[in-house]
């Protein structure tokens, strides 16, 4: 909590007190945001903090104004009226002399400014006052803004878990119990379910009053709506599973429509993107270099702000795309075994053991590292680790290469090709493998149901899944049924595909398969719901990658179109004006077409290379799957420039 001074403490406590029904929506909206803040609390916050600022800002103005108010006056000054003018219209011959004078007006301004300091940075002061004021309080509205998106986002997949756990034989009481546990799965919908057993098992309240509590203070109208339906349920009596698979299949039937839209906003940001941001760059270096406005400052400066321009917008436009995904992003924590106690008995030279064993971690650590890349199975490869040893190899070759005298940029160039497509081809065989992993599972989640349905055990049946194919999904099963037989829970065993497998997918089928298990042997209901569900997942992948296609065309046609004018107009038109003198907008200027060149090249590689990285993190939703776009393009770029451009 931050520090609030007690007296604004008392003193908002008692002005809220005095009218609460002016602070109604402010105190709807914290506890909607579920923050441990209240009301007059809040109202002291901002304004404490909004005053701090406004001392803080008016000291800042005031040091300016008193130390270099008198160097921009006289920069001011400096400058006449004709000379603002001819800079701002360069074009114009003559202009008229311009006698009014502003000097003595500046001279009236400048010592009132210098004398009354303090009293002219309270304006600056008091816009800072009021903006931190607003934030502070707006606050909340946020916070409740972005938990509504988190909980509607994560419900499908929690009902999902849910209804496995009750086919299990769990009432409604131990089901939401043991979704509040699982906040690194279900983020704040945990937090509010969290909040039923709070008000459950700590204030005494009755399991209804504790749900209308959170049904009436959550900032989704959809889990409202669900759980008003679940006191129904509970109080006629009602099956709790057959209401959670009643759920269940509502959300997949609005998944179509989640679909429509996503979609259409997919395209959307695809058309801004290349719209704007890949044709307008292009466009406008055609322009200025038709128009004669070539200069050396010129070029630089468009080159400077394409560069700082286009990155920024494309990560904008990928996190956008990223954010409006109608499913949940499960977390995958880092599985790490629990010691096994035992007694330890010290010895005289325990102190020497432990630097010995200390240093043999050391160094063990250091030989996983360098044989990481060679040991270890494409699947479980980390790529953090197989980028650094990219890094070094690549760090030697330009380092030979230095030292034998190749110096010239472009000696570098196929040397850094070569590191992109290593690094591109195992990041997308690595992404191949899973996704055949992801698209065997609901398949593998409905033969495990079958067999349990005809008198098959969880063990057994894992056994004869694993012994159905040699794919990567299979030998992890044979190891899950190795674990089993060696004495290992069956439910621990199935947990360790998450850590091993790092997919979004198996995040969120295996812990409700788990739960299941966990629950009951008899688990073909709840497996079949899982596996029904993660099917409908990769369907809406598959259909989103489909309708994005033409857009991934349009951006390889788009990159070609402009290589092609490239070619045309360095090799046909600016070669006939090299070298020659010309005047634009009062500025004077070479044809360089080296200079124009090399602005055409880099601003080509910039557009292909994020045009690429956009093209596949937006149909493929992931990041890495822009890479083998942004090679194929760079280097087409690249094979345009150094052999026909």
């Amino acid at each position: 909590m931050p520090y609030i001074p007690s007296f604004l403490r008392r003193r908002y406590a008692r002005k809220v007190s005095r009218n609460r029904k002016k602070y109604e929506e402010l105190e709807r909206a914290l506890i909607s945001s579920r923050t441990s803040l209240t009301v007059y609390e809040l109202l002291a916050v901002a304004s404490f903090y909004s005053f701090l600022v406004f001392i803080l800002t008016v000291l800042f103005f005031s040091i300016i104004i008193k130390l270099f108010f008198e160097d921009i006056i006289s920069t001011l000054l400096s400058i006449s009226l004709n000379e603002a003018a001819r800079f701002i219209i360069p074009t114009a011959k003559r202009l008229p002399e311009i006698g009014f004078n502003l000097q003595h007006y500046i001279r009236s301004f400048e010592y009132y400014a210098v004398r009354y300091y303090l009293a002219l940075s309270l304006i600056p002061g008091y816009i800072t006052y009021k903006l931190v004021k607003y934030l502070v309080l707006s606050y909340p509205f946020f916070v409740s803004s972005r938990r509504k998106g988190e909980i509607e986002l994560y419900l499908p997949h929690a009902i999902n878990m849910m209804y496995g756990m009750a086919t299990g034989g769990l009432n409604p009481i131990e089901v939401i119990k043991e979704i509040s546990k699982l906040e690194h799965l279900f983020g704040e919908l945990s937090i509010e379910f969290r909040e039923i057993m709070k008000n459950f098992e700590v204030f005494r309240k009755d399991i209804f009053t504790s749900i209308r509590h959170v049904r009436d203070t959550t900032p989704s109208k959809k889990l409202s709506a669900f759980l008003d339906s679940l006191i129904v349920v509970m109080q006629g009596g009602g099956k709790f599973s057959t209401y959670l698979k009643s759920k269940s299949e509502e959300y997949e039937e609005e998944q179509e429509i989640a679909f429509m839209e996503v979609s259409g906003f997919m395209e959307i940001l695809f058309e801004i993107y290349i719209s704007i941001f890949m044709i307008f760059p292009m466009l406008l270096l055609i322009v200025l270099v038709v128009s004669k406005f070539v200069s050396g400052e010129v070029m630089e400066g468009y080159i400077t702000v394409m560069y700082l321009i286009l990155p920024i917008s494309a990560v904008v436009i990928v996190y956008l795309a990223r954010s409006s995904l109608p499913y949940a992003k499960a977390g995958i924590m880092e599985f790490r075994e629990m010691p096994v106690l035992t007694n330890v008995y010290t010895v005289k030279n325990s102190k020497r053991r432990f630097k010995v064993l200390r240093v043999r971690k050391i160094l063990k650590a250091i030989l996983r590292f360098v044989l990481h890349p060679y040991t270890t199975p494409l699947p479980y490869i980390k790529l953090h680790i197989l980028l650094a040893h990219l890094i070094i190899y690549f760090t030697g070759i330009l380092y030979l290469l230095y030292r034998y005298g190749y110096v010239d940029v472009r000696d570098y160039i196929v040397p850094g090709f070569a590191v992109f497509l290593i690094i591109t081809a195992i990041v997308e065989m690595k992404h191949r493998i899973i996704k055949t992993a992801e698209e065997k599972l609901p398949e593998l989640f409905s033969e495990i149901a079958m067999l349990n349905e005809s008198g098959v055990s969880i063990f057994d049946g894992l056994r004869l899944v694993s012994k159905s194919g040699t794919d990567i999904l299979s030998r992890e099963f044979q190891v899950v049924s190795s674990f089993s037989e060696y004495g290992l829970p069956i439910t621990k065993s199935i947990e360790r595909l998450t850590y091993r497998i790092k997919s979004d997918i198996f995040a969120k089928a295996i812990p409700i398969a788990v739960k299941a298990l966990e629950t009951n042997s008899s688990i073909k209901d709840a497996f079949l719901t899982v596996s029904r569900y993660i099917d409908s997942e990769l369907t809406f992948r598959k259909r989103l990658k489909s309708s994005l296609m033409p857009y991934v065309a349009i951006v390889y046609m788009s990159v070609g179109i402009f290589l092609f004018v490239t070619y045309m107009l360095i090799s046909k038109f600016i070669v006939v004006f090299s070298g020659m003198n010309v005047e634009f907008m009062g500025i004077r200027a070479t044809f360089d077409v080296d200079m124009i060149k090399e602005t055409f090249m880099k601003t080509i590689y910039l557009v292909a290379f994020l045009s690429g990285m956009m093209a596949g993190s937006i149909t493929e939703l992931r990041v890495s799957g822009g890479l083998k776009h942004a090679l194929f393009l760079t280097f087409l770029c690249y094979l345009a420039f150094t052999y026909f451009i």
